[in-house]
């Protein structure tokens, strides 16, 4: 008995250290991330010919380029018909110091290829999303956004039908896919999901981004025909867990990730992860983990086997807030 006790308060110990670890290196990044903030953002203005949206093949080569210099700023109707004889469309946006060769931008691509079909474009911003400085990045949003929304009208002039398009973004991709794609009109893209949508300047309150981004702050459900959100930080992760049509709260209250515990990725970075496993593993909501979470608009139905990911088809069955457990090892279903 003495014996199980010492080995109890050894795991409480070795548990809690590994805790305060994971804190501790969140509040350093945190605080180096508030002085990056600080330095100046001179002459930091996105120009709209410096964003190019990139068509990758199968192979995960890039085919075909566009921005809006070049002679070809219209795609061609058939140009992905004839790729690959689908007119399904799928845009993947990176985040904030990611970009097209970003590991899980790459995965995602092929994924969307084989289960998807039809054009893969990745919006390529690295110009801008690479700066140490996430302050200057959100200074120039509301350009970085209206390129995406200028791409969406060459695609529809082009002959693509927004009822064929869909995005997946993350952190600040999300932001960006969300709300360039309520410019466009209500419910008229296809699909979004939105891999745990960056709070940092979004969040606040509701008046001063309504007067800033010119969007509906707090309610991003008019962007697409269905409008996934998946929430998994409490820190770089938007605290807006109502704006969607299904919010889906992985891991410990969709706030932390048991695995960001013991490995060097944060809990908003496991988000992407998470969405490239879902095409292999199954990751099946669940009732409501911790009666310490918070849940406002809880889900009143989902059908039985309803699970996270691109290939759930029965998603507009259900609205409202999902729970879906995570776990510290792989594949962290």
């Amino acid at each position: 008995m003495i014996f199980i006790e010492r080995r109890s308060i050894i795991f409480w110990v070795i548990l809690n250290v590994t805790f305060v670890k994971f804190i501790y290196a969140e509040l350093l990044n945190t605080i180096n991330h508030a002085f990056n903030m600080l330095r100046p953002c001179d002459n930091y203005r996105p120009r709209m010919e410096n964003i190019w949206f990139r068509y990758y093949d199968r192979h995960l080569s890039p085919f075909y380029d566009v921005n809006f210099r070049s002679d070809h700023a219209v795609p061609h109707p058939e140009l992905c018909k004839n790729f690959n004889n689908s007119s399904q469309y799928s845009i993947v946006i990176p985040g904030w110091r990611e970009h097209c060769s970003t590991s899980y931008v790459r995965k995602a691509i092929k994924n969307l290829h084989k289960f998807r079909g039809g054009c893969v474009i990745c919006m390529d911003y690295t110009n801008y999303s690479f700066t140490e400085n996430y302050k200057c990045l959100y200074n120039a949003f509301k350009e970085i956004r209206y390129s995406l929304y200028l791409f969406y009208l060459m695609l529809e002039k082009g002959g693509v039908q927004f009822k064929d398009l869909y995005v997946f973004g993350h952190s600040f991709g999300s932001q960006i896919a969300l709300q360039a794609s309520q410019m466009i009109g209500n419910k008229r893209i296809g699909a979004i999901d939105a891999c745990d949508p960056a709070g940092i300047f979004f969040d606040g309150s509701g008046l001063m981004r309504k007067i800033l981004l010119d969007i509906n702050p707090r309610d991003v459900r008019s962007a697409a025909k269905t409008v996934d959100c998946w929430h998994t930080s409490g820190i770089y992760g938007t605290k807006y867990r109502l704006s969607c049509d299904r919010n889906w709260l992985l891991g410990i209250c969709g706030l932390r990730q048991p695995a960001s515990i013991t490995t060097n990725i944060t809990s908003h970075s496991f988000c992407p992860i998470y969405y490239n496993l879902s095409f292999k593993y199954t990751f099946p909501v669940v009732k409501q983990q911790n009666l310490l979470c918070s849940m406002t608009n809880p889900a009143k139905y989902w059908p039985d086997g309803f699970k996270l990911g691109y290939l759930e088809t029965r998603k507009r069955l259900v609205h409202g807030q999902v729970f879906v457990n995570t776990s510290q090892i792989y594949p962290y279903n």
